[in-house]
C-alpha cells in the first residue's frame, strides 16, 4: 500500500513540475558516469 501511494504523489509532482523529469535522465547519466569512474579506478588499484 505505502509503496503505490509513494509512486502517485511522485507522479503527481512529476506532473507538476515538467523540469525534473528533463532534469532527472541528466541525474542518472552523471550518476552512471561517477560509478562507472570509480568502478574503473578500484579495478585497476586492484589488478
Amino acid at each position: 500500500m505505502h509503496e503505490f501511494e509513494l509512486r502517485n504523489s511522485s507522479k503527481t509532482r512529476t506532473r507538476r513540475k515538467p523540469t525534473s523529469s528533463l532534469t532527472t535522465p541528466l541525474e542518472v547519466t552523471t550518476t552512471n558516469n561517477i560509478l562507472s569512474t570509480t568502478y574503473t579506478n578500484v579495478a585497476t588499484i586492484l589488478s
